[in-house]
């Protein structure tokens, strides 16, 4: 499926667009089993998030054609990938050792970023609110495969760069839905970076963060559970 990706994603037709479509959903119903992520290779676990990475920014399917579509296939496929290949299973053959090199070195992180900004954003209007794409079912997607690649010590995502990278990201989204936000793991990232990065260091140097936090933890609405998580969280960057 992986060759057919490569061969297909260079093309600039609806039909080739539409198996691009089908692959990726073909790749997340598969590797949602976790028997069938087991018996995947290194090599073909780096060609899954690779061919993924470059996917959701094939710069010719942003023309003519709905690229958010494709782009939550790709991301619930590779956020199946990690999620179930994270599992500690004493019998698999891989070792994470040897897919976290590649994986950086393939800028994952960065191009999933770069797939939620919009085409006209620029860096110094990171947490503005026309920078990112207006997709709560595309934030979702991505940020529990930002999850999964923190989360069970598989240690995908763990440098303080990548953390920095992703952040403000996080604090768009859950100023704009966080009840969706709690649910797909951003404040649970945010409460990572902060561990990874340093408290101070992130208060400071996260535009929003606080006056985000702030009013989430003080918004009278229905989802007392976004309180929460933001008020803790408010908790524990003070906490010395």
């Amino acid at each position: 499926m992986i060759v057919a990706n490569e061969k297909y994603v260079n093309n600039d037709d609806i039909t080739s667009f539409s198996v691009l479509v089908c692959i990726w959903k073909v790749l997340s119903n598969t590797c949602y089993h976790k028997n069938s992520v087991d018996i995947i290779g290194k090599d073909q676990i780096i060609s899954i998030v690779s061919s993924g990475s470059y996917t959701i920014n094939a710069p010719h399917l942003t023309v003519g054609y709905d690229i958010s579509i494709l782009q939550k296939c790709v991301l619930k496929a590779m956020g199946n990938l990690i999620a179930n290949y994270s599992d500690d299973n004493n019998d698999t053959t891989i070792q994470l050792d040897d897919l976290r090199g590649p994986f950086r070195e393939k800028k994952i992180f960065q191009q999933c970023i770069r797939a939620l900004r919009n085409d006209n954003a620029t860096t110094a209007s990171n947490n503005s609110n026309n920078s990112w794409k207006n997709d709560v079912d595309l934030w979702s997607h991505t940020s529990r495969f930002f999850y999964h690649c923190w989360a069970r010590n598989n240690n995908f995502l763990s440098r303080k760069v990548d953390f920095k990278l992703i952040i403000p990201f996080l604090i768009h989204y859950i100023k704009k839905d966080p009840s969706d936000a709690r649910e797909w793991y951003a404040f649970d990232l945010l409460h990572a970076a902060s561990d990874v990065i340093g408290k101070d260091t992130m208060m400071k140097n996260s535009r929003g963060l606080l006056t985000v936090l702030g009013a989430i933890a003080d918004c009278d609405n229905d989802d007392k559970d976004a309180n929460d998580a933001a008020y803790e969280l408010l908790e524990y960057l003070f906490k010395r």
